[in-house]
C-alpha cells in the first residue's frame, strides 16, 4: 500500500535521533484510531509505525520509551489508559490503566490530559486539566509525578481556580523538581 505521511509531528526524542508523528488511517466521519510512526532524523527514513486506538495522542518520550494517552480531550467518566511503547521498535510494551486511575481518584472532573518526561528520564509527569467552554479558562489542574521506569507514584498537587482573571493566583506554585 501507499505510505501515509503523518498529519502531525508530536515530538523529537531526547537524543535527537527520532521524530515521532501521528496520522489517521481512516479519515471518514466518526472513525477513530491512529498510526504512531517514527522517523530517523538523519535520513528521514520511516523506521516503524503502529496502530493505536483513540482519537488523539498526547506523548512523552524518554531515551528508550514513548508514553501515550490515546485522547487529548476527554470525559472524566471514560476510561483512559497510559500506553508504553519501545522507542526503537514501536512495540507496545505495556498498558497502565492504574496510573491514570490513581490520579482520577482525587479528581472530580477533567477534560484534558497532558504528559511530560523529565530531561533526565527519571520521571513522568501527568496533568489532568478541567477547562470551561472558554479554552482560556482553566478550572482545575492536577499534576502527578511518577518515577521511571517502574511508574511508581511520587506526588501530586491539585489546584482549583476561582479567580475571574482566568489564571491561577500569582502566588501559586505547582511544584519544584530538581532534575
Amino acid at each position: 500500500g501507499q505510505e501515509r505521511a503523518p498529519s502531525s509531528f508530536s515530538v523529537v526524542s531526547p537524543d535527537g535521533r527520532y521524530l515521532i508523528g501521528q496520522s489517521r488511517p481512516d479519515t471518514s466521519p466518526g472513525a477513530s484510531g491512529l498510526l504512531l510512526m517514527a522517523y530517523d532524523l538523519q535520513t528521514g527514513e520511516r523506521l516503524w509505525e503502529t496502530e493505536v486506538p483513540g482519537d488523539g495522542l498526547n506523548l512523552a518520550i524518554t531515551l528508550d520509551r514513548i508514553y501515550a494517552v490515546t485522547a487529548i480531550s476527554v470525559n472524566a467518566a471514560e476510561p483512559i489508559t497510559l500506553l508504553e511503547f519501545d522507542l526503537a521498535t514501536g512495540e507496545l510494551i505495556a498498558e497502565h490503566p492504574d496510573v491514570i486511575d490513581a490520579i482520577q481518584a482525587n479528581v472530580t472532573s477533567f477534560n484534558r490530559v497532558q504528559l511530560w518526561a523529565s530531561p533526565d528520564n527519571t520521571r513522568l509527569f501527568i496533568a489532568l486539566e478541567e477547562r470551561s467552554e472558554d479554552p482560556t479558562l482553566m478550572l482545575s489542574y492536577t499534576l502527578a509525578s511518577f518515577s521511571l521506569p517502574d511508574l511508581t507514584f511520587e506526588s501530586a498537587s491539585i489546584q482549583t481556580d476561582s479567580t475571574s482573571e482566568r489564571q491561577f493566583p500569582a502566588d501559586f506554585n505547582f511544584f519544584a523538581a530538581r532534575v
